[in-house]
C-alpha cells in the first residue's frame, strides 16, 4: 500500500472514530442555530414583517450544554446564511479553505443554506405572523426548522471534521484527484448532471461522513408498545435499524462495498449505545 493511501485510510478512519455524543451534539447544534437565527430576525417581525433572513456567527451559540464541540463552536469564525436557491445551487454548502493543513481557525469560513423559493417562504411566514396574536421566537424557529435543519446537520459535520482533522479530511488523494479534474470553471455546479463525478463525490471520505450524519437524524432506533395499559418504548431489531439506514442515506449504494460495511458497523454500535440509554431510561 503506497503512503498516500496509509494517510487516507488513516484520516477516514478518524472520521469513523466519531463518538456517538458528538452526533448527538451536531443534531443540537443545528437546532440551536435555528434558534439563534429565529432570534436574529424576530424584530423584523414586529417592525412590519420579514424583509431579509439573517444569519448568524457560530460563536454566537451558547456553549454551556456542548462538550465534544464547545471548543469548535467557541473558536471558529464560521459565518452561517439564509439564501434563496438557484437551479445550480446545492441544498447548502461549507467554504472550506484549502490551506494545505495550516488550519487557521480564525480565518472566516461560510456555511450557506440555500432555500427554495426563499421569497415565498419568507412571505408565507410574515402572513402566518399577522394571522396569529403574538407570534414569537418559538413560531419563527418552527417556521423555519424543516426548511433548514437537515441541511445544516450536514454542513456543520463537514466544518467540524475540518477544525477537528486541522484541515486534513480535506487533504486526501481522492479530493485531490476531483479537484484536479472537475472543480475547474464552476463545473462543481453542475455535479448532479455528471453520473461520474457524482460517483466521486459521494465517495469522498469528508462528504460520506456529513452524509452518515444526516442519514442518522432520520434513523430511527426505537418505536413505542403497549405493556400492561402502559406505553413503552422499545428498540427496534437491528436488521430494521440497518433497513432504515441504508434508506435514510442518500446514495447508499452508489458507496464502495468496504466502506458499507464500515457504516455499518457503525450504526450497529451506535444501536448497542441506543439500547443502554433505553434500558436507563425505562428504569425510571
Amino acid at each position: 500500500m503506497k503512503i498516500l493511501d496509509i494517510i487516507n485510510e488513516e484520516i477516514l478512519e478518524h472520521l469513523l472514530n466519531e463518538t456517538h455524543k458528538s452526533i448527538q451534539e451536531i443534531k443540537d447544534l443545528a437546532s440551536d442555530v435555528i434558534k439563534e437565527i429565529a432570534g436574529n430576525n424576530i424584530e423584523q417581525i414586529k417592525d412590519g414583517g420579514i424583509k431579509y433572513l439573517y444569519g448568524i456567527y457560530l460563536n454566537a451559540i451558547n456553549t454551556d450544554k456542548y462538550g465534544d464541540l464547545k471548543d469548535f463552536i467557541t473558536n471558529t469564525n464560521i459565518a452561517i446564511t439564509i439564501n434563496d436557491k438557484w437551479d445550480n445551487n446545492p441544498n447548502a454548502s461549507y467554504s472550506m479553505l484549502d490551506d494545505n493543513g495550516n488550519y487557521n481557525p480564525k480565518l472566516e469560513r461560510e456555511i450557506d443554506v440555500y432555500v427554495e423559493k426563499l421569497n415565498e417562504v419568507i412571505e408565507e411566514i410574515n402572513q402566518k405572523a399577522l394571522q396569529k396574536t403574538g407570534y414569537n421566537t418559538n413560531d419563527l424557529y418552527m417556521d423555519l426548522f424543516y426548511k433548514l435543519y437537515s441541511f445544516l446537520i450536514h454542513e456543520l459535520q463537514h466544518a467540524y471534521d475540518d477544525y477537528r482533522s486541522q484541515n486534513k479530511s480535506y487533504q486526501t488523494k481522492e479530493f485531490s484527484e476531483y479537484k484536479s479534474k472537475y472543480m475547474q470553471a464552476n463545473i462543481e455546479n453542475n455535479i448532479n448532471q455528471d453520473a461520474e463525478q457524482y460517483i466521486k463525490y459521494l465517495n469522498l471520505p469528508h462528504e460520506i461522513w456529513a452524509r452518515f450524519s444526516q442519514a442518522m437524524y432520520n434513523t430511527h432506533f426505537t418505536t413505542l408498545d403497549w405493556e400492561n395499559d402502559d406505553i413503552v418504548w422499545l428498540m427496534k431489531p437491528i436488521k430494521e435499524v440497518l433497513k432504515d439506514f441504508k434508506y435514510q442515506y442518500n446514495h447508499f449504494r452508489q458507496l464502495n462495498d468496504k466502506m458499507k460495511r464500515k457504516l455499518l458497523n457503525k450504526v450497529v454500535s451506535f444501536w448497542h449505545i441506543e439500547q443502554d440509554k433505553l434500558n436507563e431510561k425505562n428504569k425510571t
